[in-house]
């Protein structure tokens, strides 16, 4: 695999997805409970290429994939159909047996998972990836728990851990995961767990996940994730990292991503230890330390970590408030260029200016739930203002022109990248979403547009469909839809 990341990134993306669009129609199906009694029971008859479709219900078991490359996936999608391990005393999903991107699990709620027991500790309540490479799309991990109160054990990854596992996560909820009693430095991850991994996590959602250190996404020992257009939301750390965590030699190219209401003693949004961020285009806002850096926090890091184009507005340290938003101690600091930051920061093109979201905190005053809108308002001082050269390469060839060396052409909300010639700063572009409920983007909103919202209905972070960005694809699209319908 090759250790360059955008070209990892593109294709690992392209590939997984365009192999199950690909052999869906061809593939011997086998169906639950129709053929088979169990999800387990399907996978172990299955030989490569067959798809094991489920049927909408909670199902009490828990699966292993077996190194098979094949498809489990669901008829209903992840709301209408969950695998639940409670009482299985182990994690709901393994995939340990050197499986690859053509291994795909897709549309299923995993919860009820402890972990997998490894020596004295758990690892990954809701899947644990150990050596394997699959694609995990449009599921929902949700009250995962590995608990530690007796000392003995410790854990981490309550969502998913990868230990030398580089999966693929398109689509997917990593909502109210939990390490309980866990503690130490290099324990966490809430959401991901990620051990000598480097993951590709695009339009994910993490939110109300607990733990120690990381508890959105943690990485140790020289990992490197790559998140984009993702969106980090609540989590609790009560250490460091609400969001992400970076710990021992690794690193993340982070873009398009929105960090809010997060909290930690440090670093409540982004946090990094001995680690490097590459950090663009993303809203890093309300965040919350007990310490310093609301922000983004960075401790003894080997080299600079590069943030450019990005917005860090009014995140808070109880204790420091004059370190509220960026620090770096005892390493090179970041270099900040491009950016708004409250209260200033030094380095090319940055300012102290409000961004002027258009409803930061939502109509219920409150930051970090749904009806938060960051998108940008027409006199803000971040539209057309950003270092157009600065952003990545659209390696996942997002518009699907084949084109993986241009700019990245679409934002958070998978709108135009650039609307005005210069691209703006923060996750979203003004003015990108031109056309209403035109959700395949052909300059029309007809009957294709109003299928794609009632296959996607209900929880969908990230989904082209959820048209509103709060990771639910409801009544607000369907209306968005009947009211754009024609040309535009």
């Amino acid at each position: 695999m090759s250790t360059d990341p955008t070209i990892r990134f593109g294709w690992m993306v392209m590939l997984p997805l365009l192999a199950l669009l690909a052999t869906r129609a061809t593939a011997a199906e086998r169906h639950v409970p129709g053929d088979h009694a169990s999800i387990q029971g399907a996978i172990d008859a299955a030989t490569a290429g067959d798809h094991v479709v489920v049927a909408a219900g909670t199902y009490a078991e828990a699966i292993d994939l077996r190194g098979k490359a094949i498809t489990v996936r669901s008829t209903a999608g992840a709301k209408y159909t969950t695998i639940d391990a409670t009482g299985a005393n182990r994690s709901v999903v393994l995939c340990t047996s050197g499986e690859g991107p053509d291994t795909v699990l897709e549309g299923f709620t995993l919860t009820g998972g402890v972990g997998t027991l490894v020596g004295f500790r758990r690892q990954g309540g809701g899947m644990y990836n150990q050596g394997s490479a699959p694609t995990v799309v449009a599921c929902i991990f949700r009250e995962n728990t590995i608990s530690a109160w007796d000392f003995d054990i410790q854990g981490s990854g309550g969502g998913m851990y990868n230990e030398s596992a580089d999966p693929l996560v398109v689509d997917c909820v990593f909502e109210a995961n939990a390490l309980l009693g866990c503690s130490g430095w290099l324990n966490g991850g809430a959401g991901i767990y990620n051990d000598a991994s480097s993951p590709t996590i695009v339009r994910c959602l993490f939110i109300d996940n607990y733990g120690n250190n990381g508890s959105g996404l943690m990485a140790v020992s020289g990992s490197h994730p790559i998140v984009a257009s993702c969106h980090f939301r609540r989590n609790v750390a009560t250490y460091s990292g609400g969001g992400i965590n970076l710990t021992e030699d690794s690193s993340a190219v982070v873009t398009n991503s929105i960090f809010v209401a997060n909290t930690a003693f440090h670093g409540a949004g982004l946090y990094g230890t001995e680690s490097v961020f590459d950090l663009t285009n993303s809203t890093i806002t309300a965040n919350t330390a007990d310490r310093v850096a609301g922000g983004l926090y960075l401790l003894s890091s080997p080299s600079a970590s590069r943030v450019e184009n990005c917005i860090f507005w009014q995140n808070d340290a109880d204790q420091t408030p004059s370190a509220s938003e960026i620090l770096g101690e005892l390493g090179p600091g970041p270099v900040v260029t491009t950016s708004i930051v409250t209260g200033g920061y030094a380095g090319a093109g940055n300012r102290d200016e409000d961004p002027q979201f258009v409803d930061a905190d939502g109509p219920d005053d409150e930051f970090g739930t749904p009806d938060d809108d960051l998108r940008l308002n027409a006199a803000s001082p971040a539209v057309d203002t950003g270092d157009t050269s600065g952003l990545p390469a659209d390696v996942a060839d997002l518009d699907a022109d084949g084109d993986l060396t241009e700019p990245t052409p679409l934002d958070h909300a998978g709108a135009a990248r650039i609307t005005g010639g210069v691209v703006d700063l923060g996750a979203h572009e003004f003015g990108a979403s031109v056309c209403t409920g035109d959700v395949d983007g052909n300059g029309i909103v007809e009957f294709t547009d109003l299928m794609a919202v009632l296959s996607d209905w209900g929880p969908c972070a990230g989904c082209a469909t959820d048209l509103d960005g709060d990771g639910v694809v409801g009544f607000t699209e369907l209306l968005d839809v009947l009211v754009g319908w024609g040309a535009c």
